[in-house]
């Protein structure tokens, strides 16, 4: 697996410790992140725990190791207290397409994006492993 620093999410937010392979991941987690910003029902998440999450369901959702000790250390938060949010972030990401704003949804249907809002909404993660 080749490893790329980007950034997981739109603004920079969390920028300095993601470190996934593949740009597929970055593109799928900016998108849960963009889909975040005007949920009211997500302001009870930090800047930091958004971004963690969106990595957490984006990676889990790609069929890669969702969780890891690298991801632990660089953000401080263990994967039970990002479950909640990434789980939250999964439910957005279910109802985009027909949700009244769409246009994060189109941005990130085109192949710029890898299509990323196209892909079936994963199960919250956890529910799977259950």
């Amino acid at each position: 697996m080749s490893l790329t620093v980007g950034v997981a999410c739109a603004g920079g937010v969390g920028a300095r410790w993601v470190a996934l392979g593949g740009l597929q991941v970055q593109a799928y987690a900016s998108y849960l992140v963009e889909l975040a910003l005007p949920d009211y029902a997500m302001l009870k998440y930090s800047y930091s725990m958004l971004a963690a999450a969106a990595v957490f369901c984006a990676s889990h959702a790609l069929g890669r190791q969702a969780w890891g000790h690298a991801l632990q250390r660089h953000t401080g938060f263990s994967e039970a207290l990002v479950r909640p949010c990434a789980a939250a972030l999964a439910g957005l990401h279910a109802k985009a397409a027909g949700a009244t704003l769409v246009a994060v949804y189109k941005k990130y249907s085109t192949s710029k994006f890898f299509g990323v809002a196209n892909l079936a909404a994963p199960a919250p993660p956890g529910e799977a492993e259950a």
